[in-house]
């Protein structure tokens, strides 16, 4: 059967499903027919059926909506987690016809359905999912802030059960590197706080707890603080032994020092040593070069101008931003209801 068939059989079913939803009736049709829980339940049944045949026609935007109001109609029937598996699904198809919005309102149907209903790690899954959907749109100035809350959300969610601590740390790692990319550093500084404490609780975490701390002490370090960065540095490595014997912690001293004492050619020093070795990211750069531009000699003299143009010199250039592009298929994601996720899936 073609697509323009299986369409056409969708829009028969939707139709018809319309119709004898809405049809009115006396006493005795209601009672033969069931009554009005009957009627609901027919036409959850006919919606599903014609999502199914949208499906194979690949309309997606009849599907959710055929769907969505199966989910509806789930839900006040009581069927908690059909319903939210149902709003989900509908969130995806729109997603396939990069409607966002829309796919975005039916994820959150999905979040407030599995939340209502104590399932607390399912609504975090899907605030993740909107979350990542929200951060890859080219279409909005700023879709990382547009993302932000829901990490957050789903961070709280998630660390709602000791069982789904690894989502939580997920999430909290996604919070942490926007407000940082966006230079609200003593706010970042919070988020990796917390985000190092928790990964301390498990040795197995260490690789990923040195990547935190480095990330902290970018945000640190652009305090210009460097008795606070110190005393970060000695928190971390007392934590944490692998940074401690780490040459991270020897480039993060070196460079502390160097500030300390006003050793703008050492801290360019310390940097390229570190920077030739390790792919920076642009906000990560920018942190030192607050350092540097904060360290260049003030004054019109000679010799001034001389230390400015090498301190310059020195500093590092931003280096290029790089793009990714996302990938569609054309089968649209069908979400998994299964309660006993893998903590796997989501990471």
């Amino acid at each position: 059967m073609s697509a323009k068939q299986w369409e056409s059989d969708g829009d028969r079913i939707m139709k018809e499903t319309e119709r004898k939803l809405n049809s009115g009736g006396g006493f005795l049709s209601s009672f033969f027919s069931g009554g009005e829980s009957a009627k609901k339940e027919n036409a959850k049944d006919g919606y599903e059926q014609a999502a199914n045949k949208y499906k194979l026609a690949k309309c997606w935007t009849k599907a959710a909506n055929a769907l969505g109001k199966a989910a509806k109609i789930m839900e006040e029937l009581g069927d908690t987690i059909e319903s939210g598996m149902a709003y989900a699904n509908a969130g995806s198809f729109c997603f396939k016809e990069d409607q966002v919005d829309q796919g975005v309102k039916l994820m959150q149907c999905a979040v407030s359905v599995f939340q209502n209903a104590g399932k607390l790690d399912k609504a975090g899954k899907y605030e993740k999912m909107i979350g990542e959907k929200l951060e890859a749109r080219l279409d909005v100035e700023d879709p990382k802030k547009m993302a932000q809350a829901h990490y957050e959300r789903a961070y709280d969610l998630f660390s709602a059960d000791e069982t789904f601590r690894l989502h939580a740390i997920t999430c909290l790692e996604k919070v942490a590197h926007i407000i940082s990319e966006r230079g609200e550093y003593a706010a970042a500084i919070k988020r990796w706080d917390t985000l190092i404490q928790m990964l301390a609780e498990d040795s197995r975490l260490a690789p990923r707890m040195k990547t935190a701390i480095m990330n902290a002490f970018y945000c640190v370090f652009a305090q210009k603080d460097s008795v606070l960065t110190r005393s970060k540095l000695t928190d971390w490595a007392d934590l944490c032994v692998q940074f401690a014997r780490s040459r991270q912690m020897d480039f993060c001293q070196a460079a502390n020092e160097a500030f300390e004492e006003g050793d703008a050619k050492g801290l360019a020093t310390a940097f390229t040593k570190w920077e030739r070795f390790n792919n920076m990211e642009n906000w990560q750069v920018k942190c030192i070069k607050i350092i540097f531009d904060e360290m260049k000699p003030k004054g019109d003299d000679g010799a001034s101008k001389k230390d400015e143009t090498e301190v310059s010199v020195a500093a590092p250039p931003l280096p290029t931003p790089t793009t990714t592009t996302n990938s569609t298929t054309d089968d649209a994601p069908v979400v998994s209801d299964d309660d006993d996720d893998d903590e796997s899936d989501l990471l």
